[in-house]
């Protein structure tokens, strides 16, 4: 490895110490009201087998901004929440006792898209990619990313993270060693009570992968059917 390339690889490390990012909020005032749809239980590692996780991003992305489920404060903001303690915007969620989830994307997808897809203004986006440049992380480093998610799971009240692409992880490094990643990973999860979304293209897994991935997770898609379909029943 040249000096230039442990150099960039210690740059991203540094970086990620400073996760998550210190960024002003933007309240997105117009937008009253809303809350999320589906009651997403924390404490657990959820796993999507969408080719292309879209409704792991908008799960993710409602539980950044919008209020809580159970929520009945109607006044409260549509908002991505970084340290709501320091925020000045007249919202009660700066005085609830569970505060807004902070978040946290690990993702084969270009940021500057995912932000634009998803309206995403300041959660963190680490980008999974081998070209050196602000928060990209080469895939082949898993401790790094294992110590990044864990890291933000210990810090940040009520984390959510998004880990996109779990097949590229898996080509690069391999099945064990990523599946012994997200065991670590789901440790913390259930420590911290925090929520974990994986997503992974279950067309290049086995049927014996796809059991070791299923039996510490809980299906994504299953809890929105399930609630989807009470909901139409009542």
């Amino acid at each position: 490895m040249s000096d230039n390339q442990s150099g960039n690889e210690n740059d991203t490390e540094d970086r990620i110490k400073e996760l998550p990012i210190s960024i002003s909020r933007i309240g997105e005032v117009s937008s009253y009201g809303d809350k999320m749809l589906i009651n997403i239980p924390w404490g657990h590692m959820y796993l999507s087998l969408e080719p292309k996780g879209e409704t792991a991003f908008r799960i993710f992305s409602d539980l950044v901004r919008k209020r809580c489920y159970d929520c009945d404060r109607d006044d409260s903001f549509v908002c991505e929440s970084i340290a709501c303690a320091e925020c000045t915007l007249p919202c009660p969620c700066r005085t609830c006792k569970k505060g807004r989830p902070g978040g946290l994307i690990v993702s084969r997808r270009n940021p500057a898209r995912i932000r634009k897809e998803f309206n995403l203004q300041t959660t963190p986006i680490v980008w999974l990619t081998s070209i050196p440049g602000n928060y990209n992380l080469n895939p082949e480093k898993t401790g790094i990313i294992e110590k990044l998610v864990n890291d933000f799971i210990d810090r940040t009240k009520r984390s959510v993270v998004l880990i996109e692409g779990l097949e590229y992880l898996i080509n690069i490094n391999g099945f064990s060693q990523i599946l012994r990643m997200l065991e670590d990973i789901n440790d913390m999860v259930m420590i911290h009570e925090s929520i974990v979304i994986v997503t992974v293209d279950e067309r290049i897994l086995d049927s014996r992968e796809l059991a070791y991935l299923q039996r510490n997770t809980t299906s994504l898609q299953k809890i929105v059917e399930e609630q989807v379909n009470l909901e139409n029943s009542e």
